[in-house]
């Protein structure tokens, strides 16, 4: 782009760089889910948690999810979503969220090594 100016009865000719337009789609963020059992589960109460995860992982939401074997009922998950309030949405979703059977807590997390960056 360029500019023109007259000053003192010159003409001054500047180029200016051209910047690119703003990106205003949202950027997705990852999320930490903690999730705390507050009893056991039956089997199809797991195997409905279990669809819900393949469902999340299905619609590229999902990063991973697990349990911490040496912490009963504790499992943890990270989301890719554009806000906490919309991982919160996705999590509130969970089957065993929903029949009461789990809390969470949910974080925004700041990856800054790992794999997942490449």
């Amino acid at each position: 782009m360029l500019t023109v100016a007259l000053f003192q009865n010159t003409l001054h000719i500047t180029e200016l760089p051209v910047v690119p337009p703003m990106n205003t789609e949202p950027k997705a963020s990852h999320f930490l889910v903690e999730l705390t059992l507050k009893g056991a589960l039956l089997a199809e109460e797991l195997e409905a948690q279990r669809a819900f995860l393949r469902r999340l992982t299905d619609e590229g939401v999902l990063l991973l999810a697990g349990v911490l074997p040496e912490v009963a009922g504790r499992g943890l998950a990270v989301l890719i979503s554009g806000s906490l309030q919309s991982a919160r949405d996705v999590y509130a979703q969970a089957p065993v969220v929903l029949a009461a059977k789990a809390s969470v807590e949910i974080h925004a997390l700041k990856l800054t090594a790992g794999a997942v960056l490449r």
